[in-house]
């Protein structure tokens, strides 16, 4: 082929032009008769590298880069070879190989005329020495920094940075840094063009970034990531992602965040780790801005060996940092960094108070809506733990998703870590800070309500326990406050975001957590006695003993006889600070009037007298037979059977508390109420239950076998409950003879469903057999003892 049909352009070249044989017919050729190719250097993926000689002026020395015979055919290879001319020339900087020249071989090929560099690619030295000294590291780093902040001030991006494409010349302990291969790079002004269109995937799988992976467009802070993948391979000696495949690798470098150095070699220092991650950060906006941000992170570990590396750094004029260009100083990336040791204690630390604070809190506001919504009803302990329980695992079940989520997304990136910290401290902080003051501040309240004058309020902060949910949730809305202040602020500094994290957010928790408190004081005023204040006379001493009267209590502040009549000398004057002791005996007047009124005016007679059974059972028994008001029916019953024990007895409260013990909403507490206040006869209850209802045996059984209620069995139930969870047939034929002495309805119920045929399910070919057969003759007789002795009624005789 003659000079007037060699390509010199990026045309795709002739379909027909023979691919040659040997590709080392270039050794010993003159290529446009300046170079003299003298011996052969190395092989790469898209060409061969030669030295070559000067033929005019012999002693300078130059590396040729000729791409292989079968690419190029390609048009895309052809376009990258010509652009990494066209870049790597257009850069000028004593860290990025010099491009003298382009050309094509006699053979159509073309080639690339670069400086000689006598020395060892870092890959190389990788291989070798893996990994290599932090200091050396550092110096390659920063190097790299300055290099590549000169080729995007020139428009150029890289886009392959990885330890190949970095050569070291001169001393192995402090090298010099030449950028190699800008094949991949893109020019900032042609961005556009399709040789760079979104979609693409370009770039060394290890070593890319995530928006590379994606084949999304880069910017120049890929070359940020891509000089932290470098540092990363240095400093561990692996690179980030290590996979079996390429397609693997690609697939790891989307998903995941790669192995923390620290885990890999622990002598890292926790400081680099986090300027090596800040630069690999999977989000672009997370990385350093540019290559100055970068260099003045790695400017601080390059201090301690300023003495060693000052004759190299002073023989460069180089700056040993740039100041960079946005609105991070390097005050702040000298704090960040140094935040970087113990960030993961600090991180245990925070989310261990934050836990503290939402699991008390939660816990204690669940407690106080339940004061508040039943006063005057006790939990019971099963129900207590239940709901302590219940709240445990609200808080726990999100908690250990957010533990999985911060473990996948933060806890192996140092500088995400760092982020990480710095965004729940101060919520943690106002959430804590503001719940304790709110409890502090109520016991002052109560401390000094009592010097108050007699017209000032009462407050009672701290001692109603319905302050709970209120006292949390003014800690909720601080840590929320400080969260949205953070977030709003973050790194911008603009005056909208200001003015937003500022009076906006600052006012809306203020106005948010008065209207909170305002509406705990008026619900306090509903449920709490008032303080009674110094200055007031003292309340006379209460009766030994009261007896029931139908005279309203007067007024302790006057000496005049009242006239009014009971019910309105009974309200509770609101002026008094002091509340009128319940009367405990209603008056029967008033009870049969407020039974004619109905539950409305028992529940109003229930406020006068709390506690007198006389009202209770009929209020008992009207909720009884309103099903969607059953749980008021077992607040009033619970309290009934606490005062009035023999009540348990009444079988018309029996039968509303077996419907509620029978309904799946109201199962739970009807049944612990036989268990704790109805003595034998709700455990008489409970194994009604076991021997008539499938769905709610085990809930009753469970009751059952409690020690308090196994205390109370009778000698009857005793037998009957140990013949049904008798193991063994053989073992009910021992308690026979107890079952004859004690036994009553119940033991023949149990007797008999053992012994008996099933009367159903059962056909010629396959006949039904009674569970105790073989006893079953013992048991018959036994059955007809007991009949006997208890007669027709089915009840033990006397």
């Amino acid at each position: 082929m003659n000079e007037a049909d060699r390509p010199t352009d990026l045309a795709p070249a002739h379909s027909g032009d023979p691919i040659p044989a040997d590709e080392d017919t270039i050794l010993g050729s003159t290529l446009h008769d300046t170079y003299k190719v003298v011996r052969f250097l190395a092989e790469g993926g898209m060409g061969r590298v030669y030295e070559a000689h000067h033929t005019r002026i012999s002693t300078k020395r130059f590396a040729i880069k000729v791409l292989h015979g079968e690419l190029k055919h390609s048009l895309e290879v052809r376009m990258r070879f010509r652009r990494e001319a066209e870049a790597a020339a257009s850069v000028t900087h004593p860290n990025v190989i010099g491009v003298h020249d382009f050309g094509y071989a006699p053979d159509g090929r073309p080639y690339l005329v670069c400086d000689y560099l006598d020395g060892i690619e870092l890959g190389t030295m990788l291989v070798n020495e893996r990994p290599i000294a932090t200091s050396l590291a550092i110096t390659i780093g920063r190097q790299l920094c300055r290099a590549l902040d000169a080729a995007h001030d020139c428009g150029v991006i890289h886009r392959d940075l990885k330890p190949a494409n970095v050569f070291l010349v001169g001393s192995p302990h402090e090298p010099d840094v030449r950028v190699l291969d800008f094949g991949l790079s893109r020019v900032l002004e042609v961005a556009e063009s399709s040789v760079t269109q979104t979609g693409m995937v370009m770039g060394t799988p290890a070593y890319m970034s995530p928006e590379q992976a994606k084949g999304e467009r880069a910017d120049h802070r890929v070359d940020v990531y891509g000089v932290g993948a470098v540092l990363y391979a240095c400093l561990t000696g692996k690179p980030p992602y290590d996979e079996e495949t390429p397609h693997q690798t690609v697939l790891a470098v989307m998903s995941r965040e790669p192995v923390r150095p620290c885990a890999i070699v622990p002598a890292i220092a926790p400081e680099l780790e986090v300027v090596v991650q800040r630069a690999m950060a999977r989000n672009l906006d997370e990385r350093y801005a540019n290559m100055k941000e970068l260099d003045a992170a790695l400017a601080r570990f390059e201090e301690a060996t300023a003495k060693r590396q000052g004759a190299r750094l002073t023989s460069q004029n180089e700056p040993p940092a740039s100041v960079p260009p946005r609105a991070v100083s390097a005050a702040e990336i000298a704090a960040e960094i140094d935040e970087a040791r113990g960030v993961r204690q600090r991180a245990v630390a925070w989310m261990f108070l934050a836990a503290l604070l939402l699991t008390f809190g939660t816990l204690s506001a669940a407690f106080g809506v339940f004061a508040m919504v039943a006063p005057s009803r006790p939990l019971l302990p099963s129900e207590l733990l239940l709901a302590t329980v219940a709240v445990l695992g609200s808080v726990l079940t999100p908690g250990i998703l957010f533990l999985r989520w911060l473990r996948r997304s933060y806890w192996n990136n140092s500088a995400r870590m760092v982020s990480f910290v710095a965004a729940v401290r101060a919520p943690v902080l106002a959430g804590v800070f503001i719940y304790g003051l709110a409890a502090l501040v109520g016991r002052a309240l109560d401390a000094t309500g009592p010097h108050l004058a007699s017209s000032a309020p009462a407050p009672n902060a701290s001692g109603w326990i319905g302050w709970a949910p209120f006292f949390f949730g003014l800690g909720l809305l601080s840590a929320m406050g400080a969260f949205l202040r953070t977030r709003l602020l973050g790194p911008s500094q603009s005056l909208v975001r200001r003015i937003l994290a500022g009076p906006i957010v600052i006012g809306l928790v203020i106005v948010a957590s008065g209207a909170l408190m305002a509406f705990g004081y008026q619900m306090s005023g509903r449920e709490r006695p008032r303080l009674a204040s110094a200055k007031e006379e003292p309340a006379p001493a209460k009766p030994p003993a009261k007896t029931k009267s139908t005279a309203a209590p007067t007024d302790r502040r006057s000496t005049e006889p009242t006239s009014e009549p009971a019910t309105t000398a009974a309200t509770v004057d609101t002026s008094n600070p002091e509340e009128p002791e319940p009367i405990e005996g209603a008056p029967q007047t008033e009870i049969d009037k407020a039974v004619a009124g109905g539950v409305q005016d028992l529940m109003a007679l229930r406020v006068k007298y709390p506690k007198d059974p006389k009202v209770l059972k009929p209020l008992a028994l009207q909720l009884g037979k309103e099903p969607e008001r059953t749980s008021e029916f077992l607040r009033v019953l619970d309290v009934l059977y606490a005062e009035a024990p023999k009540e348990a007895e009444d079988k018309a409260l029996q039968k509303e508390l077996m419907r509620a013990a029978l309904t799946l909403a109201t199962s739970q507490r009807a049944i612990e109420l036989m268990r704790v206040r109805m003595g034998s006869t709700g455990a008489d209850m409970l194994f009604d239950i076991v021997l008539e209802n499938q769905e709610f045996r085990a809930k009753a059984r469970a009751a059952l076998e409690t020690t308090e209620v196994q205390r109370n069995l009778s000698p009857a139930l005793k037998i009957a409950y140990d013949l049904y969870f008798a193991t063994s047939c053989a073992a009910r034929v021992d308690l026979l003879p107890q079952a004859i002495r004690d036994g009553d309805e119940r033991s023949i119920m149990v007797l008999t469903f053992v012994s008996a045929k099933p009367k159903t399910g059962c056909t010629k070919r396959k006949p039904c057999h009674a569970q105790c057969g073989k006893e079953a003759p013992e048991m018959e007789k036994a059955i007809k003892k007991i009949r006997d002795r208890i007669g027709e009624k089915g009840v033990a005789a006397p």
